[in-house]
């Protein structure tokens, strides 16, 4: 199987391009869309088990929330690995080994209990295996297969967790009420196996190639794609002060994501408000994803980034604010979710773009993973620091001001961020830029000749 890629010399943002992708790319994008739901189960499940295996095995909230930490620590360790394989390999290689090993992972947390070490044991495994469904992999192949239309195509590929945070929670609870918690997650693998590794394996092209979107386009576009991108190196990215930039922005939403979404459930039940309503409030969450990939991703194909990033980030702080002195106001509580939903939705999304303009598509898989480590640095950090002030304190307020002022600090340095380089979209091949270099010492032959015979004239 292979996907033809329309040309790289388009104007970003040209419709009938645009159209053209869509009519080769959507099946990619809906596979995305499947493994980017799949892997949100696991942020879903731990925010609604948290209360019940504490009960079940006097787990404190710090305890239970520390599994997250491991698929933090998974990404930071793993995520440039998998995006190097990424770029050698292709995404649709990673992706099969990474679905049926995910179900693998789930299957194994679901028979541990009541040893902690067997819950962290089992965490520890499957964080590993989705870091080969993470969206490093899935933002790696639909950069490579969209241009004039890659900020919403990635808006649609990356909204997957707010699929997922939509759909899971009401499962979650169905499962947990007629099978207990350990049938949840052997529910959740099974769903796993038969939704995703069939699109992976038939929607996910073997080998992407580029090629023209009309027929009169140069014959260089029929190269393989890993041939025609150009770009940065990691070592050379890695040097520049813009690459730390976007790494603390999205540390910090990584922070405010991973927080809220485990620690919001309790914090309502803690104020008054019933079970069922911190489930519909928590399910806001997914909804709110998805208009924020698909509104943030549509805008991020006409507009700077560094734009979208202000406004979306500036809406967790405020709604961090929010629930400080929480007093079990249902609208504050949904108002929050729904802040926190929105910044998550067009994380994903800016970050492959921000990375595809700024250093290229020769190792976006690498550099995309690199950078997606410091989202998982927040991601790790915050759920468990979350869970022990609150085990030490028996209140969020000093955590939710903490994580307001952080969010602020990212808006400002977002600010910062200066206009995309030239050839920082990397559209140009190193294919291209050859011929082009190739055009211009001919023409400069042209114009010695002409000199010459001007003067022999003369």
């Amino acid at each position: 199987m292979s996907a033809a890629l329309p040309c790289a010399s388009v104007r970003l943002g040209d419709s009938a391009q645009a159209r053209a992708e869509w009519r080769i790319g959507w099946p990619v994008v809906l596979t995305a869309l499947a493994g980017g739901c799949s892997v949100s189960a696991q942020t879903v499940s731990l925010g609604i088990l948290m209360k019940p295996l504490g009960e079940l095995f006097a787990w404190s909230r710090g305890e239970v929330s520390l599994a997250l930490t491991f698929s933090a620590v998974s990404s930071i360790l793993f995520g440039p690995v998998v995006g190097g394989l990424v770029d050698r390999f292709g995404a649709r290689r990673i992706a099969l080994t990474g679905a049926p090993l995910c179900a693998l992972g789930m299957t194994m947390i679901g028979l541990t209990g009541p040893a902690l070490l067997g819950w962290y044991a089992a965490w520890l495994f499957y964080s590993i295996a989705q870091v080969a469904n993470g969206p490093m992999v899935w933002a790696s192949v639909v950069t490579k297969m969209f241009r004039a239309s890659r900020g919403l195509a990635l808006g649609v590929a990356l909204s997957g967790a707010g699929v997922g945070a939509m759909v899971f929670p009401s499962l979650i609870v169905w499962l947990l009420d007629r099978f207990g918690w350990r049938g949840v997650y052997s529910g959740l693998a099974l769903l796993n196996l038969a939704v995703l590794g069939p699109l992976v394996f038939f929607a996910l092209p073997r080998r992407i190639k580029k090629a023209a979107a009309a027929p009169a386009a140069s014959a260089t576009h029929s190269a393989p794609a890993d041939r025609l991108v150009g770009g940065m190196l990691i070592k050379e990215a890695i040097c520049t002060t813009i690459f730390w930039r976007i790494a603390f922005l999205v540390a910090a939403t990584g922070t405010a994501i991973s927080a809220m979404s485990v620690h919001l459930q309790p914090l309502m039940t803690d104020n008054g408000l019933t079970r069922a309503q911190a489930v519909s409030i928590v399910a806001a969450i997914g909804p709110s994803v998805i208009v924020g990939r698909l509104i943030g991703g549509a805008l991020l194909d006409r507009i700077h980034a560094r734009w979208i990033a202000i406004c979306f980030l500036t809406l967790p702080a405020i709604g961090s604010l929010m629930l400080v002195n929480f007093h079990g106001s249902y609208l504050r509580g949904l108002l929050a979710a729904i802040s926190v939903g929105l910044a998550s939705g067009v994380e994903g999304d800016m970050l492959a773009v921000m990375v595809s303009r700024y250093f290229g598509m020769r190792r976006f898989g690498a550099i995309y993973g690199l950078s997606m480590s410091a989202f998982s640095i927040g991601y790790a950090l915050a759920p468990p620091a979350a869970g022990v002030l609150y085990d030490r304190m028996g209140s969020y307020n000093l955590g939710l001001i903490g994580l307001s002022i952080t969010l602020f600090v990212a808006v400002a340095i977002a600010a910062t961020l200066g206009p995309y380089p030239p050839d920082g979209d990397s559209g140009r091949s190193n294919d291209e830029v050859g011929v082009r270099a190739q055009e211009k010492r001919e023409q400069a032959v042209i114009a010695i000749k002409l000199g010459s015979e001007v003067d022999g004239s003369l």
